[in-house]
């Protein structure tokens, strides 16, 4: 019984480590996934100006541009899945903040000794990220691609309404 009561302790951690990693990769995924989704809005918003500007494309047509930001998330996902802790970095930062001494580091490696009814239940940290920056430039990205769609046609298609030839008034004088 006591064999059985020690595997299951050592469950609970390995699902403390699982825990926690998961979060590890939830920050980290939301980080990156604001970060690239600020920098894809700045081009898009760059890129319809442009368009606008340059070819008096429909604003309808240039929606395309979030598609891009679909790329942004899932590169966000690949670059959190790799650079998510790993089991034996998180086992060594629960063992020293819960103090064990390494016991938990050994539930690892022999989950039925003796020694893992000594572990104490873990207390897992807090993951905290000052992500005031990141949300600042989302959002004033996100505002910058909206007002690119908003500018007035009379502002934005340049080449239709106004074209730059002169020649008329150098005739005239």
């Amino acid at each position: 019984m006591p064999e059985q009561a020690a595997h299951s302790l050592s469950d609970a951690h390995h699902a403390a480590v699982r825990r926690f990693i998961a979060a590890a990769f939830g920050w980290l995924f939301l980080r990156y996934s604001l970060s690239f989704a600020a920098a894809w809005a700045f081009v898009w918003g760059v890129a319809v100006l442009a368009l606008r500007v340059a070819t008096a494309a429909d604003r309808a047509a240039l929606l395309w541009g979030a598609c891009g930001l679909l790329a942004a998330v899932a590169l966000a996902a690949t670059l959190a899945w790799r650079r998510r802790p790993k089991r034996e970095a998180v086992c060594a930062l629960l063992d020293q903040t819960n103090r064990c001494g390494g016991l938990l580091m050994s539930t690892f490696e022999q989950p039925a000794s003796a020694w893992t009814q000594r572990v104490p239940t873990l207390a897992m940290p807090k993951l905290r990220w000052n992500g005031w920056r990141t949300w600042s430039a989302t959002a004033a990205a996100t505002a910058f691609v909206v007002g690119a769609f908003l500018v007035p046609d009379s502002f934005a298609s340049l080449t239709a309404t106004r074209p730059l030839d002169i020649r008329d008034d150098v005739a005239q004088l």
